[in-house]
């Protein structure tokens, strides 16, 4: 587990090739189950109103999107053979990135407004733009296109995630 961790912590310090993680259907799985498992504990604490079933439909809503956009992408730019390689990169990398959020997260929830507060969200506007460019980096060394680039479809993708989820399961 030391080598996974080592590997998508250096990929997050943009010390390693996206292309260092086999292109294998098998690791792909267990990066999706450790990404799945992270994930969903996040969004149970971060959101405790919501029940299991919502929080994983909520997840799969947004991994559908995620994977079928980057199929899109990978597939105009004809390097689709590298599916599995990009979605573990990008799932295991967000899995890390989860976990260094998920303090943040839980002191925004639970800090009264103030110099805490304040802090906690600025580094979530920090985190963001981490995560966004290590997004772009995987997907600008994957498919011959610019860190800005993957970095906006990333958001875009993103984006398209998180108000679909909200628009199927409204109030939950």
């Amino acid at each position: 587990m030391q080598p996974i961790f080592n590997y998508f912590w250096q990929l997050c310090l943009f010390k390693r090739h996206p292309s260092e993680l086999p292109n294998q259907h098998s690791v792909l799985l267990v990066v999706t189950g450790v990404y799945l498992g992270i994930i969903t504990f996040a969004g149970l604490l971060s959101y405790p109103s919501r029940n299991l079933l919502t929080i994983f439909a909520m997840i799969m809503v947004g991994l559908a999107i995620q994977v079928a956009f980057i199929f899109l992408l990978m597939w105009f730019k004809g390097v689709a053979r590298r599916l599995p390689s990009v979605i573990g990169n990008l799932l295991g990398a967000s899995a890390l990135l989860t976990c260094i959020l998920l303090p943040i997260n839980l002191t925004l929830l639970s800090a009264e407004p103030g110099i805490l507060r304040t802090l906690a969200d600025s580094l979530t506007w920090v985190w963001l733009g981490w995560w966004l460019t290590v997004c772009g980096y995987v997907l600008s060394k994957s498919a011959q296109i610019s860190i800005l680039q993957g970095a906006l479809i990333a958001f875009m993708i993103e984006l398209l995630g998180v108000l679909s989820s909200y628009s199927l399961f409204p109030g939950a």
